[in-house]
């Protein structure tokens, strides 16, 4: 589940962007009507467009804050392994391999490195949201 939202991120980032250009051009056309049913509408889709904002910015914020919180190589081996290796085609053991044996780490040092360190973006994860819930 995790590795799914980690990858993911991105994604998250560009949507929420997204999202937020979109409710300004609500706020720009809700400038320029007086009144009426086309008012509330916009006011209406406006905000439905706010409450996905808020909770998209709630998880990537979760989500980046876990990742920028972990010690220097296991934040390493996560952004490498999801954010910049994640995509590319052909054998990804075979890239991490060549690419972490040039700081002197096995492949089985870094899949260890990487369980640990998404157990604990799993961890703050479930935290912020349970802390979420709680608001």
């Amino acid at each position: 589940m995790i590795i799914e939202k980690i990858k993911a991120m991105p994604r998250m980032k560009a949507s929420l962007e997204y999202s937020q250009r979109e409710y300004n051009i609500y706020s720009n056309m809700l400038n320029k009507i007086e009144n009426g049913d086309l008012r509330e509408k916009i006011i209406n889709a406006q905000d439905m467009i706010f409450h996905e904002i808020e909770q998209k910015a709630s998880e990537y914020k979760i989500l980046s804050s876990a990742v920028d919180a972990l010690p220097g190589i296991q934040k390493s081996v996560i952004i490498y392994c999801y954010f910049k290796n994640g995509s590319k085609p052909g054998n990804k053991k075979e890239r991490l391999s060549k690419h972490y044996e040039s700081l002197g780490l096995s492949y089985g040092k870094v899949k260890s490195i990487r369980k640990k360190a998404l157990k604990t973006i799993e961890a703050a994860y479930l935290a912020g949201q349970a802390e979420l819930a709680e608001e």
